[in-house]
């Protein structure tokens, strides 16, 4: 794997490990944050300092979501920042926006993120005018939860995504959105 990142556009592209290990397991969700030492500050005010464009891990979600907002801020406008991973489908890829950072979302969050998510779609995944849904309980408009209620005719409105409905989560892996 390593010389596969290596090869990848070469220059463009460096591994930074913690050789000393440290601070990388911690109870407290702030470890590394504050210490501008510890191995997530570090790359953090890379990221902040424009040195890094952007920052991969596998390590505490949490952490790294709480110092991507105290180190290096938030993009003017956003207001939360939301978890985005790209999941494999039978057509290539889909964006699941939000998939657990935000626990208290609301109906005017989830239409900020349907929009940032199709705009990274579009703009770097290389799909045009993408399918937008919110994962529910069904396909019909009027199944889900108050939240799912609330956001549905909120995103219906949005002329600049293009808004396809509820999606069961079963179809997210045959391409649904």
């Amino acid at each position: 794997l390593l010389h596969k990142i290596q090869s990848y556009h070469n220059g463009r592209i460096f591994l930074l490990t913690d050789c000393q290990n440290r601070r990388l397991c911690c109870l407290d969700h702030l470890c590394g944050i504050h210490d501008l030492d510890s191995f997530l500050g570090v790359i953090l005010n890379l990221v902040k300092k424009q040195e890094a464009e952007a920052f991969v891990s596998s390590g505490s979600s949490g952490a790294i979501l709480v110092g991507g907002q105290v180190i290096v801020g938030r993009s003017k406008g956003v207001q939360r920042p939301p978890l985005a991973p790209l999941i494999p489908t039978q057509n290539g890829v889909s964006l699941l926006i939000d998939c657990g950072a935000n626990v208290d979302a609301r109906p005017e969050h989830l239409v900020q993120f349907a929009k940032m998510g199709s705009i990274y779609m579009e703009d770097v995944v290389g799909i045009k005018n993408p399918r937008v849904a919110i994962v529910n309980i069904g396909a019909e408009e009027e199944k889900g939860n108050a939240l799912v209620k609330e956001t549905f005719p909120l995103l219906k409105e949005c002329k600049n995504i293009n808004f396809i409905g509820s999606i069961e989560a079963r179809e997210i892996p045959h391409g649904g959105a």
